[in-house]
């Protein structure tokens, strides 16, 4: 009875990073279609809180694991919208601190599931994914804190836009190694930020490419010798 309940427990989460990464590519794509309006924001935080759940989902193999993730989650969410309808600088700010203790714990999770993964399967080469996309989400909200609490740490191409969407394109298009160059640090924490961020990106490609190989090869001679 053991083995098929582990069995059954697998297969029920088999697809969670798959789930998460779909969410994480169609908030990118719908994101922009989703601003203006009340009923627009109101569709985008509909369409993020799937996104928080895809999260908890990822995670929620354990008790513990998701609890934490859930208690993280909510608490950093809710500063951060209440920020914006009451245009409180102070709970955006608070909120931005804990969506980066959010999104760097549901990075550690998903990096410690793939290291204990005992094979290379499509959910696993999913998860990698999903970390690296969460790594630029991580990084966005560390850029808003240093802009709040160093205003023109960053120069824009509009001054007027330094919200956190600016931050989320900047943090992307450092972490790909792009360097658009629209906006730009200024300051000494800034840039020295930017150059850790296009580093650690850079680095997490090549170690987890190696990893998922390296993986995958010594499953594939086990089961030859088997």
């Amino acid at each position: 009875m053991e083995p098929a309940r582990e069995i059954r427990k697998l297969q029920a989460f088999r697809s969670r990073f798959l789930f998460l990464f779909i969410c994480i590519v169609l908030w990118f794509i719908l994101r922009p279609f989703l601003e203006g309006s009340l009923e627009a924001l109101a569709l985008s935080g509909i369409f993020f809180s799937f996104f928080f759940l895809a999260c908890l989902y990822a995670v929620s193999q354990t008790r513990r694991a998701f609890l934490v993730a859930l208690g993280l989650g909510v608490p950093s969410i809710g500063a951060v919208w209440l920020g914006v309808f009451l245009e409180n600088s102070f709970l955006q700010i608070f909120g931005a601190i804990l969506q980066i203790i959010f999104w760097a714990y549901i990075l550690v999770i998903i990096l410690s599931r793939l290291v204990r993964a005992r094979k290379v399967t499509r959910d696993t080469i999913m998860g990698a994914a999903c970390a690296y996309f969460l790594i630029g989400f991580a990084w966005s909200f560390v850029f808003f804190v240093v802009e709040f609490v160093s205003p023109g740490a960053f120069s824009f191409p509009h001054p007027g836009a330094r919200g956190i969407k600016e931050f989320i394109y900047f943090s992307f298009v450092t972490l790909t190694t792009l360097g658009f160059g629209d906006i730009t640090p200024v300051s000494d924490p800034a840039r020295s930020l930017t150059v850790l961020e296009a580093a650690l990106g850079q680095l997490f490609i090549a170690i987890m490419i190696s990893f998922l190989v390296g993986s995958y090869l010594s499953r594939s001679r086990k089961d030859e010798s088997n």
